[in-house]
């Protein structure tokens, strides 16, 4: 009997023991140049997913702690690119598990959310919209890979460009 409830005590310790905390960024910007690609307008196709959280429920992450803010810098810096938005925040995750998806609030021309899931690799899925305008076309980031723990990943579009990074 005491075996028994150790194990059923002993199994959520466990689970909670193995996770473990990541640190996201997600820096949004675009060309100053405009691309000669054209692109319908239409509503939004990003493909909510059932649950998210907001951005704006996580603590951001202090200035110090946050790996692309000389990333930022040098693009605000450059006549080439404009910053849009950028985020960070800690998430936990189990091993084996997927996070929730975040969405990505607080800039009306860019929505949309990013969900890591931790497996042997570290899968990111990121589904992001920029709309400049209402009278322009909305331009669209729908991508999951693989990616590296603490690598600075890119994701790029002809209208606009993600930064992302997971630490």
């Amino acid at each position: 009997m005491l075996i028994a409830w150790l194990m059923l005590v002993g199994v959520p310790l466990l689970s909670v023991a193995q996770e473990r905390e990541f640190r996201v960024e997600v820096l949004v910007f675009v060309r100053s140049t405009l691309t000669d690609q054209r692109f319908e307008p239409g509503p939004s196709r990003i493909q909510w997913p059932q649950y998210w959280l907001d951005s704006s429920d996580f603590a951001p992450l202090l200035l110090a702690e946050q790996t692309l803010a000389s990333v930022r810098q040098r693009l605000e810096q450059s006549r080439r690119y404009r910053v849009l938005k950028q985020w960070s925040f800690n998430q936990r995750i189990a091993p084996n598990q997927t996070g929730d998806a975040v969405r990505l609030l607080g800039f009306a021309p860019v929505e949309g959310f990013v969900r890591i899931r931790r497996g042997e690799y570290l899968e990111l899925q990121a589904d992001i919209e920029y709309q400049p305008s209402a009278d322009q076309p909305r331009y669209r980031i729908d991508e999951t890979r693989l990616i590296k723990f603490d690598q600075l990943n890119y994701f790029d579009h002809p209208g606009f460009g993600v930064l992302l990074r997971v630490r």
